[in-house]
């Protein structure tokens, strides 16, 4: 009998344990399946006020914080065709940022879970995002010129060049060396700003990025030290106004919903940026009546950004997941990436270029960066027009099998 009660007594603290751990794992998986969310909704009366608030903050003057983004994914033969197409029409872009010899410019993007609510036909999106720009240094042969063309080689000078040359080098750029830019993103600010683009961000010194992704916003004392700290980073280098809005932000969608300030997953990429400014634009704004009122008009800027080398990664939080040279040179935390030969177009204008106003020039840019681009016989297989890097992560992710078995160029 004695031994009878012992057994029963273990099993009873068996079964306790065990219902304790399967209460842990449903909690976890609760916990990890509202991180994976795609997004979470909030109310339009909430949405419009951080919308208006990050208007504010970001000006209407500015193709970089307020624009129209028009988007494709296209082959690089195609842009290579568009941009001897404007040359022909005496159009010429001017690039925006190069890099050095053997040098590539890229960007590192970390995305959290969207904030999303209705605006009539049209869904508006919240996303916290934090961005740094990374040098990579591409291993190359240098020329080596004979000495029967004129050239004195000291042969062991030019094989310590070689060695030089042949190593892959990846580091941080100086201007996100030891911070990076926090961002609040808004897609489609309102229902007439369709494919439109509202964003403020500030610069954000790593450990604060650290914090920022491993905070607890229901622990109100830790949260609001925190926000406290957030808003004062490099005051010497941010808007005041930025700031206010976007710690406003955070404080608000980050105690309604964890996933905000929880990083989904990164992108990667290399960027060639080009602009053109239209001279031909009128020199004098016009009332209503279409009278020149003497006021000179600022010339739209218009700006094109050509994505390429395209790479989605996961994201460890408890992790040292700002080392982003890592994430270049160790493919374990790959999730997918775009084909060789596919780019992703984004054309820009200031929002606030009227439809009726349009010059020549502003309309062949549109012809050819977005019409052209956004056929259905020009768009990169397996891509959907005016998409961003978010959504076709998703279209990765889910139909990664369907197509490794396509006529994409390169399997993941």
């Amino acid at each position: 009998m004695k031994f009878l009660s012992q057994l029963t007594h273990l099993l009873i603290q068996t079964i306790q344990k065990l219902s304790l751990s399967l209460f842990l794992i449903s909690f976890l998986i609760a916990d990890f399946r509202i991180l994976l969310a795609e997004s979470f909704e909030i109310s339009t009366e909430l949405g419009k006020e951080i919308v208006d608030s990050a208007r504010n903050s970001a000006g209407l003057g500015s193709t970089t914080f307020c624009r129209r983004e028009q988007k494709s994914v296209v082959n690089k033969d195609l842009f290579a065709q568009m941009l001897e197409d404007l040359k022909a029409e005496n159009i010429n872009l001017v690039e925006r940022d190069h890099g050095d010899f053997g040098r590539k410019n890229s960007t590192f993007t970390i995305y959290s879970h969207a904030a999303k609510f209705l605006q009539g036909r049209v869904k508006t999106s919240i996303r916290l995002r934090s961005r740094f720009y990374v040098k990579q240094f591409q291993p190359y042969t240098p020329i080596k010129k004979a000495q029967d063309k004129g050239y004195v080689v000291d042969e062991q000078l030019y094989q310590e060049l070689c060695g030089l040359c042949s190593r892959k080098n990846t580091s941080r750029s100086e201007i996100t060396r030891d911070s990076g830019f926090l961002e609040i993103k808004i897609k489609n600010p309102s229902e007439e700003e369709e494919n439109s683009v509202l964003k403020i961000r500030m610069h954000v010194e790593d450990h604060l990025l650290r914090r920022l992704y491993n905070v607890d916003p229901h622990s109100e004392l830790e949260f609001d030290d925190f926000l406290d700290e957030l808003s004062l980073s490099l005051p010497e280098k941010n808007k005041e106004t930025h700031v206010n809005s976007i710690v406003a932000v955070i404080r608000v969608l980050g105690k309604m919903h964890v996933g905000f300030m929880r990083p989904e997953f990164a992108v990667s990429y290399q960027r060639n940026a080009f602009a053109f400014a239209d001279e031909s634009a009128g020199a004098f704004l016009e009332n209503e009546n279409g009278e020149e009122t003497g006021e000179v008009q600022q010339k739209p800027t218009f700006q094109i950004t050509i994505d390429g080398n395209i790479k989605y990664h996961q994201i460890n939080r408890l992790g040292n997941f700002l080392d982003i040279a890592s994430y270049y040179e160790n493919e374990l935390a790959l999730v997918g990436a775009y084909p060789e030969n596919a780019l992703a177009l984004e054309f820009k204008d200031p929002v606030r270029a009227p439809a009726d106003k349009r010059t020549k020039v502003h309309q062949k840019l549109l012809d050819t960066f977005v019409s052209m681009a956004q056929e259905k016989n020009h768009v990169f297989h397996g891509f959907k027009a005016n998409k961003g890097k978010a959504v076709n992560y998703r279209n990765i992710v889910t139909f990664k099998d369907r197509f490794q078995t396509s006529n994409w160029e390169e399997s993941f």
